[in-house]
């Protein structure tokens, strides 16, 4: 699965996106998200910011978080 960080001013327009598409899947505090490889291409088709993360990232980051909660 693809994960995401959203930039946090652009979360609340970016999570309405992506949940009408399908689950999302919080995986940190840090607005970082697992999505489907369908949400990843519809979110490349819009404005959105966002990066995508790479497992060293989502390593150092998931260190750090306490949970991990699915939305």
């Amino acid at each position: 699965m693809p994960t995401i960080k959203i930039p946090k001013d652009q979360w609340k327009t970016a999570w309405k996106f992506l949940t009408a598409i399908g689950p999302v899947t919080r995986i940190s505090t840090d607005y970082i998200y697992e999505i489907s490889a369908q949400q990843l291409e519809a979110l490349c088709t819009t404005g959105f910011q966002f990066e995508i993360m790479k497992n060293e990232s989502l390593k150092k980051q998931n260190e750090n978080a306490e949970y991990r909660q699915a939305v």
